[in-house]
C-alpha cells in the first residue's frame, strides 16, 4: 500500500472526507487521488482554480487576493476553507504560487514558489507551509512534488490528531450523560475497553438510579447488561465524559470524546468534539484494531440508532458508506440493524415517555431539559398532552426552557416545541433533526447572545 492508498484507509476509517481547490497544479491533486479505489469514500471535490475570477467566483475574497496578492499563505487558506465548505468536507486543501517564473499578469510572490494550506474543518484550524521547488526543471515533475508534499502532510495531520492516553493519569472514571441513551452506553463500554489496552485503569460507571428501559433493553439484546454498570462517582475522580462535555459530578475533568460541537471552550488534555454519527463511531476509529465483531456490531447499532437510520441531520453519507461497508466486512446484517434504529417510543406509559431521552442544559446561566419521542405517526392530540406534560414539568422544576422534539419515523421529519412558561414556539425539520448537532447548538447561540 503507497502512500497515498494509506492515506485514503485512514480517511475512511475515520469517516473523514477530504476536498481541494487547486491553482498551479491544475488538478494534479485531485487526480493522485482519484488514481484509487475506495478514493469515492472520501473524495468529495475538486475545484480549479487557474485564474484570479475563479477563485473569487468560488468565494476567495476579493479584498484578501488584493492585499496579498493570488500567491500568498492567505489566498491559499481561502482556498482550502471555501473547498471544505462547499463540499461539505472534514478537509480542505488550498494550492497557489509560480511553478516556473514571474507571471506578468498577477503581480506579487515568488517564483517556483507554492503556498499550501490546509484546513481541517472540525478544529477550524489552518496548516499552512511553502515550498521551495527550484530544483525541479520539468512542470509535471514539480506538481508531482507538491502533490508528494500535500499527502505527506495530510498524513502527519492524521496522525497527529490521533489521541495520545500515555500521559492520563492510571486510575480514570468514563462517564455517559445523564439518562445514557444506546450510544452513551456503548460509548462508556468502548472506551473502557480501549484505555485497559492503554494500560490503564478505567471503569465505566452509569451514576443514574434508574436508566431508560428502552435503551437498556436494546443494549442488553446485544451484550450489554448497564444495569452492571450502575454506581457512584468516587470523590476526587479522574472523569471522562462520553457522548456529552460537561457534568455536574464532582471530579477532575480530563477527557472529553463526544460528537456535539459546541460554542463552548474547553481546555483539558484530551478533547474531542468531532462531527460524527455517534460517539462509539469516534472511539472505533481511535483503534480500530482492538475491537472484535461484537464490539463493531455495537458501533454500528449505536451510529444507526443516534441517527435514526442516517436520517438525521447530523448523519453524513460517508458515515453511513462507512457502517456499510463494516457491516459487510465482517458479515453483520445491516437490515436488521436498520429496522432496530426505528426505535419507535411506547407512549403507553406517558410518565416515561414524557422524559424519553432526556438531557439536561446550562447554557450562558440558562436551565434547559429536552426529551424526545419517535413515533410513526403524527396524532396531534397527542402531541398536545405531552407538550402539556413538559410544561408542568419546566414549572415544577423552574426551568427555563424544555425542548420537546417528535421524530415522524415514517416522513422522517422532526418538530421541536420550545417550551417556555409563557409560550410554546414550534420548529418544523424537513428531516430527522440531531438535536445536539442543529437543535440545541441554535439555542445556545441565541441564548449568549443575550
Amino acid at each position: 500500500m503507497n502512500k497515498t492508498e494509506t492515506l485514503i484507509e485512514s480517511l475512511i476509517r475515520r469517516g473523514q472526507t477530504l476536498s481541494v481547490m487547486e491553482s498551479c497544479t491544475g488538478g494534479a491533486f485531485a487526480s493522485e487521488i482519484t488514481n484509487y479505489s475506495r478514493s469515492s469514500s472520501v473524495f468529495k471535490r475538486g475545484y480549479i482554480a487557474y485564474s484570479t475570477e475563479a477563485k473569487i467566483e468560488f468565494g476567495v475574497p476579493e479584498e484578501v487576493i488584493g492585499k496579498f496578492t493570488i500567491y500568498s499563505p492567505e489566498v491559499a487558506m481561502e482556498m482550502a476553507r471555501c473547498a471544505s465548505e462547499l463540499a461539505d468536507s472534514t478537509y480542505g486543501v488550498g494550492i497557489t504560487g509560480q511553478i516556473d517564473g514571474y507571471d506578468p499578469d498577477n503581480l506579487g510572490g515568488n517564483p517556483d514558489k507554492v503556498d499550501v494550506s490546509i484546513y481541517s474543518s472540525v478544529k477550524n484550524a489552518y496548516k499552512n507551509y511553502s515550498l521551495d521547488l527550484k530544483d525541479s526543471k520539468v512542470r509535471k515533475i514539480k506538481k508531482d512534488e507538491i502533490v508528494d508534499h500535500i499527502i505527506n502532510e495530510l498524513l502527519r495531520l492524521l496522525n497527529k490528531d490521533s489521541l495520545n492516553f500515555s500521559y492520563l493519569p492510571d486510575d480514570i472514571i468514563i462517564l455517559p450523560h445523564p439518562n445514557p441513551d444506546v450510544d452513551s452506553i456503548i460509548s462508556g463500554y468502548l472506551l473502557e475497553k480501549l484505555l485497559k489496552d492503554a494500560d490503564k485503569n478505567a471503569k465505566f460507571i452509569i451514576p443514574d438510579k434508574t436508566i431508560s428501559e428502552e435503551s437498556y433493553n436494546m443494549c442488553l439484546k446485544y451484550g450489554i447488561d448497564a444495569k452492571k454498570y450502575k454506581g457512584e462517582v468516587p470523590p476526587g475522580a479522574n472523569l471522562f465524559l462520553v457522548d456529552h462535555y460537561s457534568t455536574n459530578e464532582e471530579g477532575k475533568l480530563i477527557g472529553i470524546i463526544d460528537h456535539h460541537p459546541t460554542a463552548s471552550k474547553i481546555e483539558i488534555p484530551i478533547y474531542m468534539n468531532s462531527e460524527s454519527c455517534s460517539t462509539a463511531l469516534s472511539i472505533y476509529r481511535l483503534n480500530p484494531h482492538i475491537f472484535d465483531r461484537s464490539d463493531i456490531k455495537l458501533v454500528a447499532l449505536a451510529s444507526i440508532v443516534d441517527t435514526t437510520c442516517f436520517k438525521s441531520s447530523k448523519a453524513t453519507p460517508a458515515n453511513e458508506e462507512y457502517i456499510k461497508v463494516l457491516c459487510e466486512q465482517h458479515k453483520l446484517d445491516y437490515d436488521a440493524l436498520y429496522r432496530e434504529g426505528l426505535g419507535l417510543t411506547d407512549l403507553e406509559n406517558f410518565n416515561t415517555a414524557v422524559i424519553n431521552g432526556l438531557k439536561e442544559y446550562n447554557f450562558n446561566g440558562y436551565h434547559l431539559k429536552s426529551s424526545y419521542i419517535q413515533v410513526d405517526k403524527i396524532n396531534q392530540r397527542v402531541v398536545d398532552l405531552f407538550t402539556e406534560g413538559c410544561k408542568e414539568l419546566l414549572i415544577e422544576e423552574k426551568l427555563y426552557m424544555w425542548v420537546f422534539l417528535v421524530h415522524d419515523m415514517t416522513l422522517f421529519k422532526t418538530t421541536a416545541y420550545l417550551i417556555t412558561e409563557d409560550k410554546t414556539r414550534v420548529v418544523e425539520y424537513d428531516s430527522i433533526a440531531s438535536r445536539g448537532n442543529t437543535i440545541m447548538p441554535s439555542i445556545e447561540r441565541r441564548l449568549l447572545e443575550k
